[in-house]
């Protein structure tokens, strides 16, 4: 029999001769491998510059000499989806927003000379705009919380978290820093329009911005914003009334009054707004331009069933769609020549966003299979929903370019709408009609970002000798 004792030492001798094993197999590998494993990443100490230390068949740009070969950590890239879902839940309103970029302050300051005391003074310079910054600013419809992203990359940032419930339409305006908001009043049917500003203040957290929102007359049926979104243009359910007022609501005038009612506005340029009959397969629409300063109306369309139009910010072309017996069309009116043409693709002005870059191109939703039906009654109605492609089609020439099968890419039905192109028109964002999430598109090639995994600095340097040939 083998006493306690006995079998005690021995197990001490087995789990140290396994322990030791394992130290040994571990410092065997890691001189066999240079580029070791550190937490799951491994370290790769060559192939930057071309060189490679572990290879003796890559390039050698060293002469010879013995050269230190820093490492910064892994370097992967950011892969940033050129079709990505922005929001999961749905929003009520987006834009692009613009911020500048100044130079540091430290080189804006030069001393300057004063004779009479002989001692110097600092003067501050204007701060020189170096860049600017692009993001893209959101409002939830669920609770007015407002995030923005950036085109580069998947992270969000809440920019105010004030809680404003079930806003249905937003707008933003003044670089994104005020909004005009839109919502039913309780459970009634009775819109509500308010102008909100984001106001910073300070909280034990650190500072944050708040929404503080103004109330603006509850008889506005319509609105249109301008260009410049410096004005609103609204449109009152008593009467039919246009009132033009400062985007805060302020200094009111009237500029259009009719016996009609259900319009559709919209403010393409600056002087010109146009008004376009709400649309249905069952009537007649009719489409007109209204200037703001003479308030004189010019008629642009009319006696078309189904019409919904969308006009360039030039104001010399519009496209338009047209009931016929159970589809529709899209069509292009040159207001120059009054010529109006087909357009081979189908699909509505509200799956449109006109170039501001080039006179003549539209960005397009185009749906891959149109139902027999009604139209647009049934889209507006939410009884069909469709599945979109994106295009990019000249109206001048006719040409036309597939940019993207979204439904391909993302693996669901995406029904594309209001639609907002970056400044320099590299990207697209659209919400999907069936949810109202927010989406966006890379329209052009996304240059490739790298980033750094700090884990694999622990070990940053070896040196590495090489012989000449």
């Amino acid at each position: 029999m083998i006493s306690k004792k006995t079998s005690l030492i021995i197990i001490i001798l087995v789990v140290s001769l396994f322990v030791g094993g394992l130290i040994g197999f571990y410092f065997y590998t890691k001189n066999k491998n240079p580029g070791s494993t550190i937490l799951g990443g491994q370290v790769n100490r060559g192939n930057f510059g071309g060189y490679d230390p572990n290879n003796p068949n890559s390039n050698n740009n060293n002469n010879g000499t013995s050269s230190p070969i820093i490492n910064t950590g892994t370097i992967s890239e950011v892969k940033i989806p050129k079709l990505r879902q922005i929001s999961d839940v749905p929003t009520a309103g987006t834009d692009f927003i613009s911020t500048p970029i100044y130079e540091e302050t430290n080189k804006n300051v030069e001393p300057a000379d004063l004779s009479a005391s002989n001692s110097k003074k600092v003067v501050q310079k204007q701060p020189k705009i170096i860049d600017t910054k692009v993001t893209i600013r959101y409002i939830e419809r669920g609770t007015g919380h407002i995030y923005e992203t950036a085109t580069s990359t998947l992270e969000k940032t809440r920019i105010s978290n004030t809680t404003t419930p079930k806003i249905y339409e937003a707008y933003f305006t003044d670089k994104g820093d005020n909004l005009i908001l839109r919502g039913l009043i309780g459970s009634s049917d009775i819109v509500s329009t308010q102008y909100a500003s984001l106001v910073l203040a300070s909280t034990s957290e650190g500072e944050v911005k708040n929404l503080e929102v103004k109330d603006l007359p509850i008889q506005m049926s319509q609105i249109a914003i301008s260009p410049s979104k410096t004005q609103l243009f609204s449109i009152m359910e008593t009467g039919v009334r246009g009132l033009l007022s400062k985007i805060d609501g302020g200094s009111t005038v009237g500029i259009f009054d009719t016996p009609y009612r259900e319009w559709i506005p919209s403010w393409p340029q600056e002087k010109n707004i146009t008004l376009t009959t709400k649309a249905s397969g069952f009537a007649p629409g009719f489409s007109y331009i209204l200037n703001t300063q003479n308030k004189q109306i010019t008629r642009v369309l009319g006696n078309i069933y189904g019409l919904t139009t969308l006009t360039s910010p030039n104001l010399s072309k519009v496209i338009y769609s047209a009931s016929e017996k159970g589809t529709f069309s899209l069509n292009y009116l040159d207001r120059t020549s009054d010529i109006a043409t087909n357009i081979t693709l189908t699909t509505l002005p509200e799956k449109c966003i006109w170039s501001k870059l080039e006179e003549s191109v539209i960005f397009c939703a185009v749906p891959e299979n149109i139902a027999f039906s009604t139209y647009p009654d049934v889209w507006y109605q939410g009884l069909i929903n469709f599945s979109d492609s994106i295009w990019k089609i000249d109206v001048d020439t006719g040409e036309s370019r597939l940019i993207m099968n979204i439904q391909e890419e993302a693996g669901d039905v995406i029904d594309v709408t209001n639609l907002y192109l970056s400044p320099s028109e590299d990207y697209l964002v659209f919400t999907n009609k069936a949810d109202l999430t927010l989406w966006g598109l890379q329209l052009v090639e996304p240059v490739k970002k790298f980033e750094i995994n700090p884990l694999d600095s622990i070990n940053s340097t070896s040196t590495s000798s090489t012989t000449s040939n």
